[in-house]
């Protein structure tokens, strides 16, 4: 028999009651159905001889596990819902934005011992309507429609389970409604914060891999494009072939059988194409959750896989020091779906989660309430709201030029996002003719490179710009300067700016206009 243990090890504790972090190592296995199964870190090579055109039908576990089933009218939509157990209200987000509710089945039936557990396809997902809200579709629609769910299914409170992006989802409900939230369970959840974080998603897929996933999409695109296979089905095409040529890797610990990833491919993946994808991540990237939970009353668990490469290493305890009250338990033997890599041990911590969730304290709840309003008065009024919800236009760039201070800079260089913000600013004040600023702005960019000590793109473009003002100020010969820094970077490969039509190479573009001055090029208006 193969032996079994368990280490637990208390990193960091900081404070009593929520705020224990563990790290769970299972080694040898968390169940035994997964004993002996390929995993990312047998490093394999995974390869299908041939291109499929077609899928398997494998039916759905919703159809197999027979829930009981509805369509719940959210006001200018109806909702899919299944539900199952009794006891504690839990509600699954799932993740995307763009899969379906699919993925939790069959796991959480062992959830529906201890409560009951409802399951939903957001609006434009899966089997619920492909309906725009009055502004489209946006990530405060999407709470809204949850919590007229709430309201609809006749719940006071619930506990949230959000999964990848419905983590963000789950907590920005929490910002918006906490006195509807009873608990709070984040399962590899997308952090939400102005943070950058590595995609690591990659590192486990060999060379050989993504030559043979780039082969079989372009031959997958081609036969659509030829009729040999339908429009409609070409997603869930490229997600199956893909998956049998080593995809998985990017998120899954244990490789999939193929019926798994049948059902992966058929129906956990399924949008509104119409612009849903872009209207939801647009909506998403105005939302910045850092300093959202100080003093949160809402009990949370944090549930990371070990080998979740998603993120950077330092996803987890990011995420869990901005839930300071959080639990935070990371399982071995897992990457983004714990809930299926180690289910034992998930399950575990979940039930004994929701069966001794205490109250909510009505004057810790009231107190919340009021930092909340502070918090998003704040989040809204902050420069970095402001540049991300600017348009490339002239009445954009007078409203930033009218808020405008040099104060601005030091904040914005200290910023994960100081490239975007700085560039931004720039090119906002270069289209008012505001030069002297525009100039000022670009050097901040420079030094900002300088300090990250990157002497890529951020750099590159720092010192060109300042070149094009330069001349513009008529200043030729500290243009010329500028552009031999930049030439010296010896950047391979080419850049664009959308904002004025431009495309060109890094280096040959630099040594031009050292030998011809830039000439003023307008901004092209686009959202």
């Amino acid at each position: 028999m193969p032996v079994r243990r368990r280490i637990q090890q208390q990193l960091r504790p900081r404070r009593t009651g929520w705020c224990t972090v563990s790290i769970l190592l299972a080694v040898c296995s968390t169940a035994r159905a997964q004993e002996g199964r390929e995993t990312v870190l047998d490093s394999i090579l995974t390869r299908a001889d041939s291109v499929f055109d077609s899928i398997p039908q494998t039916p759905r576990w919703c159809d197999m596990l027979q829930l009981t089933s509805k369509r719940v009218d959210v006001g200018t939509a109806a909702l899919y819902v299944e539900e199952e157990g009794e006891g504690t209200a839990l509600v699954l987000l799932h993740g995307g934005p763009g899969a379906t509710h699919h993925y939790f089945h069959p796991w959480f039936a062992r959830a529906a011992e201890f409560a009951r557990v409802i399951y939903v396809d957001q609006r434009g997902c899966g089997l619920s309507e492909y309906e725009p809200g009055p502004e489209g579709y946006s990530v405060d629609q999407a709470v809204e429609d949850l919590d007229a769910l709430r309201e609809e299914l006749g719940f006071d409170k619930w506990v949230l389970l959000g999964h990848s992006y419905g983590g963000f989802l789950a907590q920005y409900y929490a910002t918006r409604f906490p006195e509807r939230v009873s608990g709070m369970v984040l399962v590899a959840a997308s952090p939400g914060m102005w943070v950058r974080f590595r995609n690591r998603q990659y590192t486990r897929i060999t060379r050989e891999e993504m030559a043979r996933i780039r082969e079989v999409r372009e031959q997958l695109r081609e036969w659509a494009t030829a009729g040999r296979i339908p429009q409609d089905e070409l997603t869930a095409l490229i997600v199956y072939n893909s998956f049998l040529n080593g995809d998985w890797k990017r998120q899954s610990f244990y490789r999939p059988s193929v019926e798994k990833t049948a059902r992966i491919a058929l129906y956990e993946w399924h949008h509104d194409p119409e612009g849903f994808r872009s209207q939801v991540g647009a909506s998403q990237e105005m939302i910045d959750l850092r300093g959202a939970f100080a003093g949160s009353p809402i009990p949370t668990l944090i549930v990371e896989g070990e080998h979740d490469l998603t993120w950077s290493e330092d996803k987890p305890r990011i995420l869990h020091d901005n839930h300071p009250g959080a639990e935070l338990v990371v399982l071995d033997r897992a990457a983004h779906e714990p809930f299926a890599d180690a289910p034992e041990l998930f399950f575990a911590h979940l039930r004994s989660f929701i069966e001794s969730l205490p109250d909510v304290p009505p004057d810790r709840l009231k107190a919340y309430q009021a930092y909340l309003a502070a918090w998003h008065a704040q989040r809204t009024a902050s420069t970095e709201y402001l540049l991300r919800s600017l348009s490339n236009d002239r009445d954009s760039n007078r409203k930033l030029a009218e808020r405008y201070s040099r104060a601005w800079l030091p904040q914005l260089s200290e910023s994960d996002y100081y490239f975007r913000y700085l560039q931004r600013v720039g090119f906002g004040l270069y289209d008012l003719e505001q030069y002297d600023e525009a100039l000022v702005a670009f050097q901040a960019l420079q030094d900002a490179a300088q300090r990250r000590e990157s002497q890529g793109i951020p750099l590159y473009v720092g010192l060109v710009w300042q070149g094009h003002v330069l001349d513009l100020q008529g200043k030729r010969a500290a243009a010329v300067e500028r552009y031999r820094e930049a030439a010296a970077l010896n950047l391979r490969g080419s850049w664009a700016h959308p904002e004025f039509g431009m495309q060109f190479e890094f280096t040959p573009y630099a040594k031009q206009r050292m030998e011809t001055p830039f000439r003023r090029i307008e901004m092209v208006p686009r959202r």
